[in-house]
């Protein structure tokens, strides 16, 4: 009987996303973007499972899904290169690079305020404090920009900048 009410549960919901997605198309971009904030979510439960490199497979996919729809997600990017890095793990060091650039490319949103105030803040120590205070107040009046401001910062600390791998934000 458990089994199934559980089948049937299933059924009705799997149904009623159908529907959500064939007579209301905005629905699937919502959908997707709760399938890939779910995913940022998952690489953390199998991070703190021990399951490393399958948190990294995780997020690297969720990369992949958000960059079709033209969308990033600066969660994934910094906890990538954080699990990246914390592991040692040097064969995973120029993806890290790539996904935390790629994290930062299109936050553009309110949704990922808190996510941007927070890099500012880990920045912070290596900026003058009228750098900091710029970088905070583009946060509110111009977001695309202080994206770009983030990313020139670390290509500008590369010592290395033929390299694939941007050391200095590795050793950050």
């Amino acid at each position: 009987m458990e089994r199934y009410l559980s089948l049937s549960f299933s059924r009705c919901f799997w149904g009623f996303v159908f529907i959500l997605l064939c007579f209301f198309p905005h629905t699937k971009t919502f959908l997707s973007t709760f399938t890939n904030l779910d995913l940022y979510e998952q690489g953390i439960a199998q991070r703190d499972k021990g399951n490393w490199r399958a948190a990294l497979d995780l997020w690297q996919a969720a990369k992949d899904s958000l960059s079709k729809e033209n969308s990033s997600d600066p969660r994934i990017g910094v906890a990538f290169i954080e699990l990246a890095t914390q592991k040692k793990a040097s064969d995973y060091y120029e993806q890290a690079c790539e996904m935390y650039f790629w994290g930062f490319s299109k936050a553009l949103n309110h949704k990922f305020r808190k996510e941007i105030e927070a890099e500012i803040a880990r920045i912070s120590p290596l900026l003058d404090k009228n750098e900091v205070s710029n970088w905070q107040s583009l946060l509110t009046r111009d977001a695309p920009k202080l994206i770009q401001k983030i990313n020139a910062f670390w290509v500008s600390k590369d010592p290395m900048p033929t390299t694939e791998m941007n050391e200095r934000l590795i050793e950050h």
